[in-house]
């Protein structure tokens, strides 16, 4: 039975995927944001948030969904930054963000079709490591 429990143990930890968490986004606005990242400058099609007030807690719930001062982990799975990063042309990987009023003002189709974003912070490795893989969005 031990032999057992020790082999699904080990079975486990082989078989998760591993995920490079480091790269921290800070929200240090007084915004509610949605972020995402993206190789290019462009919006992400799939990107599109959906969030829900939970009234109960008056917190809006989405993945990258930051209350103001909050900040998460942006995750990338099966890879480091430094390898997903170099493999885009020009080094860079952008951190798109929402406000939150924009988008409840802003049909999603229009904000694709525009561009239309609240900004865009553009990171190369060599800033990410500078600023200790944290990337601060101030509101400005």
């Amino acid at each position: 039975m031990r032999i057992i429990f020790v082999f699904i143990t080990l079975l486990s930890l082989f078989s998760c995927d591993y995920s490079d968490n480091r790269l921290i986004f800070h929200n240090l606005s007084n915004d509610t944001l949605f972020v995402n990242y993206n190789v290019k400058n462009e919006i992400i099609t799939s990107f599109k948030p959906n969030y829900y007030r939970d009234i109960r807690f008056h917190r809006y719930w989405q993945e990258g969904c930051l209350l103001p001062k909050e900040q998460e982990s942006l995750q990338i799975i099966n890879k480091s930054w430094e390898d997903f990063i170099t493999t885009i042309p020009d080094g860079k990987i952008r951190i798109i963000i929402f406000k939150k009023q924009l988008l409840d003002t802003t049909k999603w189709d229009r904000i694709v079709k525009e561009q239309i974003s609240s900004k865009i912070i553009e990171r190369d490795v060599e800033d990410l490591k500078t600023l200790n893989w944290i990337v601060e969005y101030d509101g400005k």
